[in-house]
């Protein structure tokens, strides 16, 4: 018990605290004030927990789409612009209108490694390309479109019926111009993707 005594001119107050009670705990103050304090608990444990499942399910999405991009790199867009690229490089070094440049004597031996070089390199790498094209295909990204690569494989694969048989319906399946700059840009494209991922 405690009292409290205050004097104003003659006059003294006496206040007791004998059994007297704060507002907070008398009456439904003290289970309110429990339940609030339960709710406020579980509200930010809550948030908390959603918090969580958005950054883990952002984390899993992320790793999901570098996972897809550098799968779409590996198995279409890389060997895809490296066989080209060998392909352009060793027509440029060997095919034909190096071969017309060519005095007689040079441009007969000319055609027989033009002859060599096709057989044993643009060939089986026209068989690649046409495999990738044909299995992989699933790995063309979103942006791209697949229908020049169809024409690629077209191309490719009346070629290898035109080194037997040789006929002017192979002219129907000419060559893509640009494909190799189109396989250059989107491999360039699912790169710069593949690194903004990275930075999130």
């Amino acid at each position: 018990m405690q009292d409290f005594n205050f004097t104003i001119g003659d006059t003294t107050w006496s206040i007791t605290t004998a059994n007297a009670q704060a507002w907070y705990q008398s009456g439904d103050w003290p289970l309110i004030g429990a339940i609030v304090t339960l709710a406020v608990t579980n509200a930010i444990a809550i948030w908390i927990a959603l918090y969580q499942q958005k950054a883990n399910r952002k984390s899993s999405e992320d790793f999901s789409l570098r996972s897809a991009i550098e799968k779409s790199l590996a198995e279409f867009y890389d060997p895809l612009i490296a066989l080209l690229s060998e392909n352009r490089e060793v027509f440029a070094q060997f095919g034909p209108e190096k071969i017309a440049k060519l005095d007689e004597v040079d441009a007969t031996v000319a055609a027989e490694v033009w002859s060599k070089m096709q057989s044993d390199l643009i060939v089986p790498n026209n068989e690649k390309i046409s495999d990738i094209i044909q299995t992989k295909s699933h790995l063309v990204s979103q942006e791209d479109d697949f229908h020049p690569y169809l024409r690629l494989k077209l191309h490719i694969d009346s070629y290898a019926v035109f080194r037997e048989v040789r006929s002017e319906v192979h002219d129907n399946f000419r060559f893509p111009n640009g494909i190799e700059e189109r396989v250059r840009s989107q491999r360039q494209n699912q790169i710069k993707k593949l690194e903004e991922t990275r930075r999130i």
